[in-house]
């Protein structure tokens, strides 16, 4: 009889880890599947999983990298162009009217050379820009209004996007 509730037990205990086990790796999958097509984007795959950077491919343009930060209140995205300049984006998950911007109240008396911030409404959403002359390895930062962003892009891999960049100028001799 013991040997029967024994083997009960211990079926039910492969069955309990077993189910939960499957749940979180059905979560996961989930979650990853939902960040790839974060605030309705699409064609976007992993380019390095554990870092949660990703890529996008499109024909005749040269490709783009995003990562969808933690809170997931915003993804910031970088190109290049065909110049080679790098272009930043940080795309704030908030609806505007096409044509609206947030600028942070400026003061000239007590201004320090430093840009002032301003979102823009892109596509329906408050989007913050900037640009590099090369591969940037720093920490993008900023507060406009109610939105900020911090973005460590020296943990990135600007190489996809030099390389593309290198064989859409490479000429044959």
């Amino acid at each position: 009889m013991k040997k029967g509730i024994f083997a009960v037990v211990f079926v039910f205990i492969i069955v309990a880890t077993s189910a939960a086990f499957s749940y979180r790796v059905l979560s996961e999958s989930n979650a990853k599947a939902q960040e790839l097509g974060f605030m309705g984007s699409t064609g976007w795959q992993w380019h390095n999983e554990a870092s949660r950077l990703q890529i996008k491919y499109v024909e005749g343009d040269l490709p783009a990298l995003r990562k969808v930060a933690q809170d997931k209140h915003y993804a910031s995205l970088v190109t290049i162009d065909s110049e080679g300049i790098f272009r930043g984006f940080i795309f704030f998950d908030a609806d505007c009217e096409p044509g609206s911007i947030i600028t942070n109240a400026y003061d000239s008396r007590t201004a320090s050379g430093e840009k002032q911030q301003v979102l823009h409404c892109l596509q329906g959403k408050l989007v913050s820009m900037k640009t590099w002359a090369s591969a940037p390895n720093t920490v993008w930062e900023g507060k406009v209004g109610d939105y900020e962003f911090r973005v460590f892009l020296s943990e990135w891999d600007f190489t996809p996007l030099q390389r593309a960049y290198l064989k859409s100028t490479a000429q044959l001799i």
